[in-house]
């Protein structure tokens, strides 16, 4: 009796959490995390583009792009280089 009880019970905690995973989920637009994740990621190709000696990309070419997805609604560009800009110099 107690081992159908403990089966049971367990088998409804797993499927709440299931639910609830999946409620969070679902909620979540997806559309704008990958928006953010893909001005990240270009921001830091620039920056590691801009380090290498075989180019010559400048700092202000990259500002310059940061600011033009800024324009285009991609806040995230600025503010993420700001915060490479501030780890830079707080080291």
């Amino acid at each position: 009796m107690l081992n159908i009880i403990k089966s049971l019970l367990s088998a409804f905690t797993w499927q709440l959490v299931s639910d609830a995973l999946s409620a969070v989920l679902r909620r979540i637009q997806w559309t704008v995390v990958l928006e953010r994740l893909i001005t990240r990621a270009i921001i830091s190709g620039l920056r590691w583009l801009e380090k290498m000696d075989t180019n010559d990309v400048l700092g202000d070419t990259v500002e310059l792009i940061a600011n033009m997805l800024e324009e285009k609604r991609l806040v995230k560009a600025k503010e993420y280089q700001q915060q490479q800009d501030k780890r830079k110099t707080s080291r």
